[in-house]
């Protein structure tokens, strides 16, 4: 029988990428308000975009005080969608003129990849000199298919069984559309301030979300991500009485040094944290993390999880790069930063 999908497959223009997109943002916003407006400023990396109602009580206003008050600011985003990221500046420019009173508003550029730094840096001046002689406040932001899978996943719970499979099924839709980055060059921020021990000792992360393939894994602490390493096995476990037993296995067949490894990170989780990961926990083991300082230069620590295509941020070092030399990779990631 074949499998039923939520989100319109067959058709080759752009204009069905983009409802799709609005249908799963609809899917979310229906389901919770609230985690429809995490999602969106997770999206966006901001911490104001006002999806919902405000309420409050006895504020004064104009020599009154009522009981209560139940308030809600509006807001409008414009997205712009390309299979790839060939925006023009003067189709996304001739998109402010559709913004009127709202409180916030925002222009989006969605592509399988963001702009090249050189449009991305004339179309935030373009929208400046507008916001300045308009006295607007239009803000512009520019993200990728792949960020919306990861922003939408570490909003939802894994219980949250329709939102899941609502995302898997985008998620295979983006894929089959290619839209989304070769695995070959894929690097995964994870958040580890809590587990570097571990994860260096051990030369392991784990897990219990759901997630994209990948080639590498890179460790995000205190706005930067300090190690990468390359995936050699990604096995789903669990563990009693130092025998390990794979449920699942996503890459590569275990080898007895990862088991050893896998049962040394769990008692190092337990004994150093008191996190019991011995049951349905994913282990990712690397070949090894090496030290890196790839930056982020943007406000706000990322919510979870967020994929960089490693092909693309290291372009002008190709000529210098073997994507088998993970210590190289790391080299270089010290010269370049994000957002």
């Amino acid at each position: 029988m074949s499998k039923i999908h939520y989100f319109q497959r067959y058709q080759e223009k752009e204009n069905v990428v983009t409802n799709n997109t609005l249908l799963l943002f609809s899917r979310l916003y229906n389901n919770s308000i609230n985690k429809f407006k995490v999602f969106l400023n997770t999206l966006f990396e901001s911490s104001n975009i006002p999806a919902g109602i405000d309420l409050f009580q006895q504020e004064r206003l104009h020599n009154a005080i009522p009981d209560g008050i139940i308030s809600q600011k509006s807001f409008k985003i414009l997205i712009e969608t390309k299979k790839g990221n060939n925006f023009e500046i003067s189709q996304l420019i001739n998109h402010l003129k559709h913004f009127k009173n709202e409180d916030e508003k925002i222009l989006v550029a969605l592509g399988n990849k963001l702009p090249n730094e050189s449009i991305n840096y004339q179309i935030q001046n373009e929208i400046a000199q507008y916001n300045k002689l308009n006295n607007s406040n239009i803000q512009f932001y520019s993200t990728t298919f792949d960020f919306i899978i990861e922003a939408f996943r570490n909003t939802i719970n894994d219980f949250d069984f329709e939102l899941v499979e609502i995302i898997d099924d985008y998620a295979d839709f983006c894929e089959n559309e290619g839209l989304l980055p070769k695995e070959d060059f894929l690097l995964r921020l994870v958040l580890a301030g809590k587990s570097l021990k571990e994860n260096f000792e051990q030369n392991i992360y784990y897990d219990n979300r759901g997630f994209r393939e990948h080639q590498f894994i890179g460790l995000y602490s205190n706005k930067s991500i300090i190690a990468i390493g390359k995936i050699e096995g990604i096995f789903n476990v669990e563990i009693e009485n130092n025998n390990l037993n794979v449920l699942k296995t996503f890459k590569g067949e275990i080898t007895e040094n990862q088991k050893n490894r896998i049962i040394e990170t769990s008692k190092l989780a337990m004994e150093t944290k008191g996190w019991d990961i011995t049951k349905n926990t994913t282990f990712f083991c690397v070949e090894k993390f090496f030290p890196t300082n790839f930056k982020k230069i943007t406000p706000y620590a990322p919510m979870g999880t967020k994929f960089f295509n490693l092909k693309e941020y290291l372009k002008e070092y190709l000529n210098d790069i073997d994507f088998k030399d993970t210590e190289l990779i790391a080299k270089k990631l010290e010269l370049i930063n994000w957002k």
